[in-house]
């Protein structure tokens, strides 16, 4: 497959304003509930912008509240404001009191089109930073507009309680027995569980290796079903043997291929866009590939959008149309970020066809801090 296959591109705003950092929807997820209406999750924090510690990721999600913002008619518009899913700025004593309680949980089936289930993640403590994190689920019957009482606490398997462990915000897999499956990360690493009870409870199952022990780890996972009933986990490979986008398989859920690349070199899009002027704020490690998404398109094709925070910054894609066997070359969204401080797409395809996705984005260019970070979001269509 050749490039072009985008088109009817538009790009839009979907939740920021100029004293607050708007970030990091991968963590937390868009949610397609049919019907034209979706709802996007994100970190949500007042920021001043006046100084590089403002931006700083550990700092803004200790401040952060994870929010929803809800459209109805596919991402054209968004309803004014925004509810609350989570409150990490919250005193650590409730936040404790929360994770720890216990209670009934309701009946809900996850197969329901208004059902939708949230992974968060909170602090054990109170500093500024990321780490000794608790991770949990709830759930919603009503679309989001309420949420069960009492969360699924999930925890590492027994004898590695003490190693960093999450849950971004791609969704769970339905099997064809109703059995839903998710990927979990464990330091670098990734882990499969499984619930068989609509998300009351969720079930170690096994660990998607990668290349080998030394040869890195696995980031920004996201676990798909294809089409002829494969499963296909696509990451990114971190400090290893190389740094781009790859996909294990399985056909059975515990046995797993070698990592492999999807991406190729000597067929890029970016050399040839022009890089608008750099702001001085810029993220560590610039690199080609960031959080990845797939979506499995109504067709059977599979689309994974990513970030890429090395000039040109930008929102890019790779789609298959063998069920992930092979890839396109890369296609480019947008490439006018004058800060690599962006990304962390999430996906989904609408009832009309096209694709929406969002990320957060920075629009200053030759900005100190790049400006304020805000949820975008594009339309497009694939040919």
């Amino acid at each position: 497959m050749q490039g072009d296959l985008v088109y009817d591109i538009h790009h839009s705003r979907v939740c920021g304003e100029e004293n607050t950092y708007c970030g990091h929807p991968h963590q937390d997820g868009i949610i397609n509930f049919g019907d034209n209406e979706i709802v996007v999750l994100h970190k949500h924090a007042p920021c001043t912008y006046a100084h590089p510690l403002d931006v700083n990721h550990g700092v803004v999600h200790v401040r952060a509240k994870v929010v929803m913002n809800r459209s109805l008619d596919g991402g054209d518009t968004w309803q004014e404001g925004h509810s609350v899913t989570w409150d990490e700025s919250a005193p650590y004593d409730e936040r404790m009191a929360f994770v720890h309680s216990t209670g009934p949980r309701p009946e809900i089936d996850l197969s329901s089109p208004d059902a939708a289930v949230y992974f968060g993640r909170t602090r054990r403590h109170e500093e500024e930073n990321e780490q000794n994190m608790e991770t949990f689920a709830i759930r919603s019957a009503d679309r989001g507009h309420t949420w069960e009482k009492y969360p699924a606490v999930v925890r590492p398997p027994y004898g590695l309680e003490d190693r960093e462990f999450w849950k971004n915000g791609f969704p769970p897999v339905r099997l064809d027995d109703g059995y839903n499956v998710a990927a979990f990360g464990l330091d670098t690493q990734t882990l499969l569980y499984g619930s068989g009870d609509q998300g009351v409870t969720w079930d170690y199952l096994c660990q998607v290796p990668g290349d080998t022990p030394e040869s890195g780890g696995m980031a920004y996972q996201g676990l798909v079903k294809t089409a002829d009933g494969r499963l296909l986990l696509f990451s990114v490979n971190l400090g290893g043997f190389r740094h781009c986008l790859q996909v294990a398989e399985s056909v059975d859920g515990y046995s797993w291929s070698a990592q492999r690349p999807i991406v190729r070199l000597g067929a890029s899009p970016w050399l040839s866009r022009e890089v608008v002027p750099q702001s001085s704020y810029q993220l560590m490690g610039r690199v080609y590939y960031r959080s990845p998404w797939p979506v499995v398109l109504q067709d059977g094709r599979i689309v994974v959008m990513f970030s890429r925070r090395k000039p040109p910054h930008g929102i890019g894609l790779i789609v298959s149309e063998d069920n992930g066997r092979t890839w396109s070359r890369e296609e480019v969204l947008r490439s006018d970020a004058p800060s690599s401080d962006m990304g962390y797409t999430v996906a989904t395809e609408l009832d009309d066809g096209r694709i929406f996705t969002a990320y957060y984005y920075n629009d200053e260019p030759g900005g100190v801090l790049g400006g304020p970070r805000y949820i975008a979001g594009t339309h497009f269509r694939l040919k």
